[in-house]
């Protein structure tokens, strides 16, 4: 019955795919293998590239069903028939991109003798701080292909699917932490947001098909650093000419607040980059910026993204994850925000907590 119903999503036959859901959701034992199975099928379908595309698939599939299935857990399977409507039916809307997932099943069944089914059980080690970094800049930098074969060689050479899922994490919080020009901020909160999705799956699933979606986290996160041309950082600039001044991390954390509401990037980055390089409360430190992306009314991503990061930085295994604080605070600070976006916030600033 579940073969049957991805089937039919990935056939793009709605009505039968949304209706075999609901008939498998109304079996509480099968609830868990579902719950894996939806999120899987947004992880699948991704867009190649989008470089010279008008048409984008931009990860929103995996986040839906992330959604659904979360959402079904809070308020229970059998109360959530109003949540599997705005979502579920979606999964199997054209177009459909199967493509990249194709790509990466052909290129792991030919590296790995049982196409690779057992690497989470066999793949233990780590990759060392110098792999780590040298991994991120090739995804900033490289081809397709070398990326590709690089994630290749590392599973083959025993690293952990854990591992290597979490240092593309890392580099896709360099999209962010590379870019400057607003309106691209989406071309590195959508990659974000995608791999923050495929390590939950990683961390709550037993598929023997998660190493396949590492080719997709780095194909996504790849596409978007060469589409964009983010193959320099920019960090060390920005940093160059700020000075905390001794200042105390309560104090630079009221700072923060009015820098992103300034939409200042520049001072938002080295106000956040030296409340962490201090080694001040992270707890307070998060606590801070989640009000502030709860200031904006707008677009869910700036909410979202500051939610991915708190929950990638609470399980990510490499020496940098404190970039992925770094890049929450900048996508505030910069994604364009909408006229208006503070209304709600003025209003109950004037009549709760000033009077």
């Amino acid at each position: 019955r579940l073969h049957v119903h991805m089937i039919a999503t990935m056939s793009g036959d709605v009505q039968r795919s949304y209706g075999l859901f609901l008939g498998l959701a109304a079996d509480e034992a099968i609830r868990p293998k579902l719950r894996d199975q939806l999120l899987f099928l947004g992880l699948i379908d991704l867009q190649d590239t989008t470089m010279g595309r008008k048409a984008r698939n931009t990860g929103h599939k995996a986040l839906r069903a992330r959604a659904v299935v979360d959402l079904a857990d809070f308020i229970g399977w059998e109360r959530s028939h109003g949540v599997f409507y705005t979502g579920v039916p979606d999964m199997a809307v054209g177009p459909l991109y199967y493509s990249l997932y194709d790509a990466a099943c052909v290129a792991i069944t030919e590296e790995f003798p049982d196409a690779g089914n057992s690497l989470k059980q066999t793949n233990n080690p780590r990759l060392s701080p110098a792999e780590v970094e040298a991994l991120v800049r090739l995804l900033m930098e490289a081809d397709g292909q070398t990326v590709w074969n690089t994630i290749t060689a590392h599973l083959q050479a025993g690293i952990s699917i854990r591992s290597l899922a979490d240092t593309i994490q890392i580099a896709a919080a360099e999209l962010i932490l590379r870019t400057t020009v607003p309106r691209t901020f989406t071309e590195g909160q959508h990659p974000f947001d995608y791999c923050n999705t495929a390590n939950y799956w990683m961390r709550t699933s037993d598929s023997p098909y998660q190493p396949r979606v590492l080719y997709l986290m780095a194909n996504f996160v790849n596409d978007a650093a060469r589409s964009n041309k983010w193959f320099k950082p920019v960090m060390e600039q920005e940093l160059a000419g700020f000075d905390a001044g001794g200042r105390a991390p309560e104090a630079l954390l009221r700072e923060l607040d009015s820098a992103i509401l300034a939409f200042d990037i520049a001072r938002s980055t080295a106000i956040a980059h030296a409340y962490l390089q201090a080694g001040a409360d992270r707890s307070a430190y998060q606590s801070a910026v989640a009000v502030t992306a709860c200031k904006f009314q707008d677009d869910p991503h700036n909410q979202k993204i500051t939610h991915s990061s708190f929950e990638e930085y609470a399980h990510n295994t490499t020496h940098l994850r404190d970039r992925l604080l770094r890049a929450s605070v900048r996508q505030l600070a910069r994604w364009p925000k909408m006229h208006g976006e503070r209304d709600c916030h003025a209003r109950f600033e004037k009549e709760w907590i000033r009077h």
